[in-house]
């Protein structure tokens, strides 16, 4: 569930919440970000969704969301194991290039679901989330 929370928010700002298709080759419908506007739909390992493309606002604006998720460990509605971590899609030609990006995106489909939440544990608890610091 996402709920925007932008009183002043342009849709000339970009910012839309894209949901895609489940190999995330194509782009389903692009949800505008009205404030107060409520998305509910099911998350799973193949419901690809996000604003891949950068803000174009004035530099004093800001796009709120608010996101709740309710988790499950039933494999069979997601066809995937139970996991701490983002799945994350490439989409853009910038992501596809960003060479960080691909490495996690290979880690997060070569190694086995535990493997990968220790590691993403290990991640957090150290700070190395390989962020770019302001």
């Amino acid at each position: 569930m996402h709920l925007l929370c932008s009183p002043d928010w342009q849709e000339s700002y970009g910012g839309g919440l894209e949901l895609w298709n489940e190999d995330a080759s194509q782009r389903v419908v692009t949800v505008a970000p009205t404030f107060n506007r409520l998305a509910i739909f099911n998350v799973s390992g193949k419901s690809w969704h996000g604003h891949p493309y950068p803000l174009d606002c004035p530099p004093d604006k800001r796009r709120n969301s608010l996101a709740l998720y309710y988790y499950t460990t039933d494999k069979s509605l997601t066809g995937y194991e139970h996991s701490n971590f983002v799945r994350w899609k490439s989409v853009t030609e910038h992501d596809k290039s960003n060479g960080l990006l691909r490495l996690k995106a290979w880690v997060r489909d070569n190694l086995p679901t535990g493997a990968v939440n220790t590691l993403a544990s290990f991640v957090r608890a150290t700070g190395l989330n390989f962020k770019p610091r302001k």
